[in-house]
């Protein structure tokens, strides 16, 4: 599989993926929507997440992605610790 650009096209929402960034840094991880605050003005916004089911940390500076090779893709729930 190759790596997909950001700019060229982003995975499906709840989607666990693999992740690489500005650093070449790769990880496991979702690309999740997430409800904001009340203080902000939009409703949601979009975030990549760390698949580690315990932080629910959101990556930043993520340049491209690819999905899960079939063989390690499983039925779970992206972490709820994310969600506000």
């Amino acid at each position: 599989m190759k790596w997909i650009s950001i700019k060229d096209k982003k995975p499906a929402l709840n989607s666990r993926i693999i992740v690489k960034d500005d650093q070449d840094r790769i990880k496991l991880g979702w690309y999740k929507a997430a409800f904001n605050d009340k203080e902000s003005n939009e409703d949601f916004n979009i975030y990549w997440i760390l698949d580690d089911y315990e932080s629910g940390e959101r990556l930043t500076n993520i340049t491209h992605w690819m999905p899960l090779p079939e063989v390690l893709q499983k039925k779970l729930t992206p972490p709820s610790s994310c969600e506000n």
